[in-house]
Formats: C-alpha cells, structure tokens, sequence
C-alpha cells in the first residue's frame, strides 16, 4: 500500500492565494459547503508520463530527438517513451465535489534527459519539469502544462488535455495532450515556424491524493432535477464547433500530405447530448453507444471557381472534457448544457478512432458498429484500426497547394444526433500555406477568425443574391433528407462573354447527388468547361451534355456527391446571367429531382423563364 506522505512543495503551494472557481454550475449550486469544496485542493504526484514524438513530422523539419527512457509503453497502439515522474512534488488541483475545475499551480519533476540534433549542432535539456500553466489555456480547456528543463528553460506545452479524476483508484489521468513546442525551443533549433506546432502525443497518470473535505460530499449530486434530459422536439440538441487550428501531420513522401486540426466545441443547447464510446455497450437514450462524429475538409478559391481539395473520412468521438459548463453533474460520457470540450491534433489523427464515412448517415446521425469498418467479423468488438499513416485521413496533395496567390480554407463538422442547426456544428478558417526550403513541411500562417458555418460562406454569403446579378449562393432543406448549397460567381470577361463558376455541396443529404441541370439555351456558346472533384481520376470526371436547352451534368462511375463533399464546374458562354435555378437529381431516393435558387445564364424563350418547360 502506498504512503502519503508530507510534500514540502506543496505547503508552499497552498499558502499561496486560492483561485476560486467560476464555473456557472458552480455559481448557480447552492449547497452549504460550496465554498469549501472551492477552497480545498486535491494533490497528483509521481507516476509516469509517456512521450510519443511525431518523428515523421520532425524529419520533414530535418529535426530529430531523443530521449533516454526507462520503458515503452503501448496506447492506443502506438508505442510511448515512459518516464518516471518524482513523488516529491505535486501539482495542485481544484475539483469541488470531486468534479476536476483547474489545475492552478504545482510542479512535477522527471529525470531524463532529452537531446536535438539539427544544422549539424546538437541540444540538450536534463531533467524536466511539468508545471501547471495559465499560459496558451484556451476555450474549453481545463489546464494547460509546461515541460521545462531543470534550468527552467521551456521547451513544450502540454495542451487540449483529456483530464480525469480516478476516484475510486485515487489515479489521476492526463491524456491525449498535444506536445507543442514553445516559441523559446523554435527560436533555439532555428525554426521559428516550429513554434505552436503540435509535434507529438503525452499521457500521464499520477497518484491522486483526495482532500479530507471531500469526503463530506462525497456522493452528493450536483445535479439539478430533471437530468438528464434527452434531445426531443421541444429540447432538440445544439452543440456549436467554437474554434479550431489546423497543421500539417505527415509527408507521406509521395507528393502528398496528411493535415489534421485541433477542435473546440460547445453545448449551446438545453438538453444533455450522450458522448459514449463506440462498443460500450447499450445506453440511454438511443439503446445504443450514441456518440458525435468529426469530419474535416480543405478547399481552394482558384480563379474565381471554389474547389474541395481534400476530406477525412470521419473520428468517432469518445470523452468529453465537460468545462465552464451551466450543468454540470460529473460524467465524461455527457455534454451538458454550457459545457465545452476539446480535442488534440494527436487525438483527432488516431487511428483507432478513423473509420469511412460511407458507414454513417449523417442527416440522422446514426452509425451501426456491428459489421463495420471497426469490426469486420461482426463479433461486436473492435478488431480493426484505421493504419498509423494515412488511412481514413484528409490528405492534400502538393499541386493543388503549391500557389500561393490562390485562398485555402480549411473547415471541421461535427455530426451529432438529433441536432436541431447543423450549421453552427461546422465552422472554417483561412489560411495561407508556407513550404519549407525543402517542400517537405507546410506551415500554416496568416490564419483568418474562426467563423461557423461551411467553408463555401467564405465564397459566397449563403441565401443571397447579388444586386448585380454576378453571384448568388442558396441553401436548401429537403425534409427527412438532408441540407445542400449551390452558388455560382460570374465574371464578366468582356466582348459579350461571361464565365459561370458553379458549385455544389452536399450538407449531409444521405440519398447523395448523381445529376445537375443548368437552363442553356441550345444555340447559346458554351466553352472552357472545368470540372473538378475529390480526385484526379478523369476516368469519374462527369458527363457533360446539351439537351432541350438544357445543360445537363451526370455522374460516371459511382462518383455521385456523397455527404460532406462539394463538386464544383465552370464554362464561358455568350449570355448574361438571369434569376433562375439549378436542377439536381438524388441518386438513393428514386432519382427524385428537386431546385434550388441560383443565377443561369439568359434565356431567349419567356417559356423557360422559371427553369421548366
């Protein structure tokens, strides 16, 4: 059995002036011992942490590290550096009714010894030091660390921290941390852009030790009645993606690339959203291991025409970190009301965790696990794992990132169950891409606001017209099905010609896409037509014909508009644009055609004013 024992460290800490947590649950709990659960600390010292390098990603920066670790140790697959960290220290904590609220101050202690090798130069740091830090501590985190050296020289931040009390086992769990380098280290190895770049995964567990006050509330409920309450027509879900940071993973070394961002989401709803794990069995209130998904995407705005150049395929989420929340009643496996959660770049490149998105419907949010991806023998278990490289990632290739007077945007999608406006779940940003000397890094710089909503806004205001007529974007709602957009930008080249720059996404309309129709008159110029899609295949580039004064586009080879993906075209032709409407075609409702509202080019014939003959 373990001793405790005193820790001089800690003494010290708790003198020092005791932070009080302000969290609205809090605010809102009345209970006759609030202030001293919100007074009272709770200790982690030793244990171990464990240190896995993204040497991939440090190879294409031509930096390598080392480190003299004791043991490997195996998570989620993967293969960690374990190191021993110090019972002599500890880091402080703040968990009122045994719900974990900031890790204020405290430091830990770890002997290693960690060397860079770059330029033909090496550096070393012996002995670390994680100290609890309020610096770089965004939305919807909990805590944030510092990995320094025993001369308090800071190399790493730990950060998007999956955090959690082990009660019963008095073990305290850190996992899934983003290892960031610090401005400091950058400067130090000659790589500024380093700096912020998540270059590898941490987890650490610790002995917790529980204060005494606990005990006196132990058990107690910090829930107030009536939860959970489960998403209905009168408490639909609302959970809102409120930021996120993206960067480059891998070089696959074949002209390609993996990217893959960071996540913050919020429950701005009123009704509790279930976040269970996928094969954990059966729970309330779907009967079922209910959980959101996270689907990622890059785009380019290239002469005028928007391009989707890249999708992942989607994570199942599992943990939710639950801070700053308006509800709060202790449990990892539910988002309440106000609270936010985050995850790490590492966790959201997990293998274990990446399936295709073919597997889910995304307009209902519903996903069977037995017989998928994830378990190919239909026990009911994981068996299977997206590999450690690329499968199931969004991967980019260089060509169609390479020109920097082009605009890139990159946007993530959370697709959770019975969510009443799936547009604040999405959220894009814009940035400008740097390669290294060599072309084996891309920096990501510049970067626009966080904004909700689908990366094609950023192209064109949604649900709006022009004055001019020259540019028009629509969104439309096809009951029981799912949510599209189609814009269109037109330029006037001069001499009686324009240029007609379509698009079209897919939400998450499950039936998927299969034709597009455009009114062209049949003696109308048509010109210069560009298609572009997911991949360089010309072999599924799409069949373009003219017919009964029509512009008709039709898939070819299975290569219809599936949830999450936008197909864009563009051509020149000799008419102005007019008000009109674009014609699309599902493909697994029984061809059902349907309209949206858009810009076409001018008609000669009054009778196919409104679209139709």
């Amino acid at each position: 059995m373990r001793t405790s024992k005193p820790i001089t460290t800690l003494l010290l800490l708790l003198a020092t002036s005791l932070s009080s947590a302000t969290a609205p649950w809090l605010d809102n709990l009345n209970h006759p011992l609030k202030q001293q659960q919100i007074d009272s600390r709770w200790q982690a010292d030793g244990g171990q942490i464990h240190l896995r390098f993204n040497h991939n990603l440090l190879n294409a920066w031509q930096v390598s590290v080392t480190t003299d670790n004791q043991t490997t140790t195996t998570i989620d697959g993967l293969k960690h550096q374990s190191h021993t960290v110090r019972n002599t220290t500890a880091l402080s904590m703040q968990a009122p009714f045994g719900i974990l609220q900031a890790i204020p101050d405290g430091m830990l202690h770890v002997d290693s010894h960690m060397q860079w090798t770059f330029d033909g130069r090496v550096l070393e740091h012996r002995n670390w030091q994680i100290v609890a830090t309020k610096k770089h501590l965004t939305a919807g985190e909990i805590a944030s660390l510092l990995i320094q050296s025993e001369s308090g020289f800071p190399m790493f931040y730990l950060d998007h921290i999956h955090t959690e009390l082990d009660i019963k086992n008095h073990r305290f769990h850190a996992r899934r941390m983003d290892i960031r380098v610090t401005q400091e280290l950058a400067k130090a190895l000659n790589r500024p852009l380093l700096s912020g770049i998540a270059i590898g995964e941490a987890h650490m567990e610790n002995h917790l030790t529980i204060p005494a006050e606990y005990e006196l509330v132990k058990g107690q409920s910090t829930c107030p009645p009536g939860r959970p309450l489960w998403p209905d027509a009168q408490n639909p879900a609302d959970v809102a993606l409120i930021n996120m940071t993206w960067q480059m993973v891998r070089n696959l070394n074949d002209g390609r690339f993996v990217f893959a961002p960071n996540a913050t989401l919020k429950n701005v709803g009123v009704a509790d959203v279930v976040w269970q794990p996928k094969f954990s069995g059966d729970h309330p209130p779907y009967n079922n291991a209910q959980h959101p998904y996270l689907f990622w995407a890059a785009y380019r705005e290239i002469d005028g025409r928007f391009e989707q150049i890249g999708t992942s395929q989607i994570k199942h989420a599992f943990f939710t970190v639950n801070t700053n929340c308006t509800i709060d009643c202790g449990s990892n496996q539910i988002l309440y009301p106000g609270c936010e959660d985050i995850y790490s770049v590492g966790n959201n490149d997990s293998g274990g965790n990446l399936g295709p998105k073919i597997e889910l419907e995304a307009f209902t949010g519903i996903w069977e696990e037995v017989g998928s991806f994830f378990d190919p023998n239909s026990d009911g278990q994981q068996d299977n794992s997206s590999n450690n490289s690329d499968e199931n990632r969004l991967i980019i290739h260089e060509s169609d990132i390479n020109n920097d007077s082009n605009d890139y945007y990159f946007s993530a999608w959370y697709i959770v169950r019975d969510d009443v406006n799936i547009f604040n779940t999405m959220g894009h940003r814009q940035y400008d891409l740097l390669p290294n000397q060599q072309q084996t890094s891309w920096s990501f710089i510049n970067p626009g606001p966080f904004t909700q909503g689908p990366a094609s806004d950023a192209y064109l205001t949604p649900n709006t017209t022009a004055p001019d007529l020259m540019s028009a974007s629509h969104r439309t709602s096809q009951a029981g099905e799912g949510h599209l957009t189609a814009a269109v930008k037109i330029i006037d080249l001069g001499g009686g010609e324009y240029r007609y720059n379509y698009m079209v996404e897919n939400h998450d309309y499950d039936p998927q896409v299969e034709a597009i129709e455009i009114p062209l008159d049949d003696d109308a110029a048509f010109s210069a037509f560009i298609w572009s899609d997911l991949d360089d295949d010309a072999n599924n580039d799409w069949q373009v014909t003219r017919q009964d004064n029509r512009l008709i586009l039709t898939q070819v080879n299975d290569n219809h508009i599936d949830w999450g993906a936008l197909f864009s075209f563009s051509f020149t032709t000799d008419r102005p644009p007019e008000a009109g409407q674009v014609t699309l075609t599902g493909h697994e409702n029984s061809q059902s055609q349907f309209t949206i509202q858009s810009l076409r080019p001018q008609l000669d014939d009054l009778i196919f004013e409104d679209g139709f003959e």
